[in-house]
């Protein structure tokens, strides 16, 4: 059999399919924020971008994400055979690797048919509805989803029965969904702010003493206050105080590489934040 943090470690890689629309937000408001600074001076593309960034409105789908493990779950039951055997197959240094899947024995459609997956594909359907539930129901609230996703692991990880351990090898860790998308909402709230920033030095030539200054609408979704500026020379940053919810001065999680440390904030700056040599700033 598999060991604990075996199947923690599979459950983590299986929740990372559903993050995948995170990921690409990262990659765009990364991208954005270097167009930001090569156009630093161009205040006709700055506003032109900072129009773009306003229809950026799309967040983590917590309920498409659970429809698609859903789907993904019900493939691997059609296949519980070979899924039994390769994960529950208790893997030693020194093993061979596993040979690759041959294509042609896979079940592509229809229902499970063992069984122990036509017992577990009832199980893990009703596993799904209730977190389709908790989709629906805690919509717009990121913090309350969180705080029942983490119950509801919690739930997970106390059934011990064999079929709870299957379960729970299929049914991803997602207790951090809602703090996912605050993060994300923060991310594109800085870099929002900080176009503005920028477009107001291209025209003025000067840096907004206080983000009042910057037209728009800045609220930290972490502690609903305002977001925070800081500017020093030829340099400004825009930032959220993040998941510690504690001012560190707008450090960049980018400028801590290196370390463990969490004394960091969600920055958008000029010039971007890069990771310091050495790790630790």
């Amino acid at each position: 059999m598999t060991t604990k943090a075996e199947m923690k470690m599979m459950k983590s890689q299986v929740a990372d399919v559903a993050l995948v629309q995170r990921r690409r937000n990262q990659i765009v408001t990364a991208a954005v924020e270097q167009c930001i600074a090569s156009y630093r001076n161009r205040p006709e593309a700055l506003a032109a971008l900072k129009a773009q960034l306003a229809k950026m409105t799309d967040e983590l789908n917590f309920g498409r994400a659970v429809r698609g493990e859903a789907y993904m779950g019900l493939t691997v039951l059609r296949n519980g055979a070979i899924f039994r055997s390769r994960v529950l197959r208790n893997q030693r240094p020194g093993d061979l690797p596993l040979p690759p899947i041959d294509r042609r024995m896979l079940q592509r459609s229809g229902s499970p048919t063992g069984l122990l997956e036509r017992l577990m594909g009832g199980k893990l359907l009703k596993h799904y509805v209730q977190l389709n539930g908790l989709a629906r129901r805690d919509a717009g609230d990121p913090e309350r989803l969180s705080a029942d996703l983490k119950a509801t692991d919690v739930g997970l990880e106390n059934d011990h029965s064999f079929t709870g351990i299957y379960r729970a090898i299929l049914a991803p860790v997602y207790a951090n969904a809602g703090q996912v998308m605050v993060l994300d909402r923060a991310r594109v709230l800085t870099v929002n702010a900080l176009a503005g920033a920028m477009l107001i030095h291209a025209r003025t030539g000067k840096y907004p003493a206080r983000l009042s200054d910057i037209p728009g609408h800045w609220v930290d979704p972490f502690d609903g206050k305002p977001l925070r500026v800081k500017v020093k020379g030829d340099s400004i940053r825009v930032y959220s105080v993040g998941p510690n919810l504690k001012d560190d001065g707008g450090v960049a999680r980018v400028e801590l590489r290196g370390t463990s440390r969490e004394d960091y904030d969600i920055v958008a700056a000029y010039p971007p934040a890069v990771a310091k040599k050495g790790g630790t700033p």
